[in-house]
């Protein structure tokens, strides 16, 4: 594994949330761990790693300069029915799972930062998660020079700088959305509705990038569309795996709608 290093600083004003301040509610105590099935690379401080490296995990530790990375099967080392075990060894947890359930790509000099949904989120209007409560994590993430996610496409100053204002400005559209459907004191969305708070995220595809701001212009009525199909069809399906779903039927739709766009105009 190549770790890629990054300048030791970054500045807040070029890291940006694809999801609304105070919105996402998740709970790891009740999760218990499901995330925690997954192949990944978990970063470890210099303690967690010193320790590690004498015990039979060091060879499935990979690493560079001051930057350690545990290797994973299909299930985390440490993960118990009861849990994280990792803390009662008297370690840290590893800042992978610090950052969980967010994750972070490069496009150009932006770092975006996503929500991955977890089997335990709910949107919860005013008590959720805060960008101060994860920039923090965000941060020290990003100066390890992990290698994070960056999509092989090359995107223009202008349409990254649209894109980047559009987000901004639709972030406060959707909050006035989500306000005006609790404003009679619901607390409830309809279950599709909830996964508007993916729309941002899937912007940042390789996919959407391709297109040029005024087709992007676009894309909200098709995903919205999206939403509720997937919604009608599969309702029985996990919201975590739902997530992949939706990403891949907007994909989908984008690129079906603007090629029989262009075929109409010829």
């Amino acid at each position: 594994m190549r770790i890629i290093k990054f300048p030791e600083q970054i500045s807040e004003d070029i890291i940006h949330y694809t999801f609304l301040d105070d919105i996402i509610s998740y709970n790891c105590e009740k999760c218990r761990g499901s995330c925690c099935h997954v192949n990944n690379s978990l970063l470890l401080d210099a303690k967690t790693a010193s320790f590690l490296k004498r015990t039979y995990l060091k060879d499935f530790i990979v690493s560079d300069d001051s930057v350690s990375l545990l290797s994973c099967g299909k299930k985390c080392w440490f993960h118990s029915e009861l849990g994280c075990t990792i803390n009662d060894l008297g370690l840290n947890k590893p800042l992978t799972c610090e950052l969980y359930p967010f994750h972070i790509k490069k496009i150009q000099n932006f770092y975006i930062v996503s929500f991955t949904p977890c089997p335990t989120f709910q949107l919860n209007l005013g008590e959720g998660q805060r960008y101060k409560d994860i920039e923090d994590v965000v941060l020290r993430y990003i100066k390890t020079g992990v290698p994070v996610f960056s999509p092989s496409l090359h995107v223009s100053e202008e349409r990254l700088k649209y894109e980047i204002e559009y987000q901004n400005n639709f972030k406060n559209t959707l909050s006035e959305y989500y306000r005006t459907k609790t404003a009679d004191g619901t607390t409830e969305f309809k279950e599709y509705e909830k996964w508007y708070i993916y729309y941002l995220d899937f912007r940042w595809g390789s996919i959407p990038l391709s297109y040029t701001s005024s087709q992007a212009n676009q894309f909200w009525n098709l995903y919205k569309r999206v939403c509720e199909d997937v919604y009608k069809k599969i309702s029985y399906i996990r919201t975590d795996n739902i997530y992949f779903i939706i990403a891949n039927q907007f994909n989908k739709t984008i690129s079906k709608h603007f090629q029989l766009n262009f075929i109409d105009k010829e």
